[in-house]
């Protein structure tokens, strides 16, 4: 099975770690900070815009990169990449199950019209056969009546 990466999913998800990426940097320097106290407020103004990560270049989407900095390793990220894949598949596919599900109904319910249409018809069958056994017996007995005399 070939991997196939849909774009707004891939950028989805680096969004994802990227964002919990910089959750967890904000949680580590406001804790540095708050351990530093006065040195934090020492340090020059482009120092402090570097450790929160202001003036860095944009962040690169590259896997390694993403999984480097979730903390896990790119086997472990393609791994979560296949997962959403196959997540994305089985979706799909209950998708199609329920359409089918809704066809089989619908379908189940014009047979069930159309059993009942024949059964109709089969009843108006019986009764017009009665009719021509009655009529038969009629003129059977009209027969038996002309040659009695």
């Amino acid at each position: 099975m070939s991997m196939k990466i849909r774009p707004l999913t891939a950028i989805a998800f680096a969004l994802g770690i990227l964002g919990l990426a910089q959750a967890g940097r904000l949680a580590f320097d406001a804790t540095n900070a708050f351990a530093a106290g006065e040195a934090t407020k020492a340090a020059t103004p482009d120092a402090q815009a570097n450790a929160n990560g202001e003036n860095a270049g944009p962040p690169m989407c590259l896997p390694v990169d993403l999984a480097k900095e979730a903390g896990i390793s790119a086997a472990e990220f393609r791994l979560l990449q296949s997962l959403q894949e196959r997540r994305q598949t089985l979706d799909a596919r209950e998708r199609d199950i329920v359409t089918r599900e809704n066809l089989l109904k619908a379908t189940d319910g014009r047979i069930g019209e159309r059993m009942n249409a024949l059964k109709g018809v089969e009843g108006n069958i019986q009764k017009l056969l009665g009719q021509v056994d009655e009529l038969e017996a009629q003129r059977l007995a009209g027969l038996v009546s002309v040659y009695e005399k």
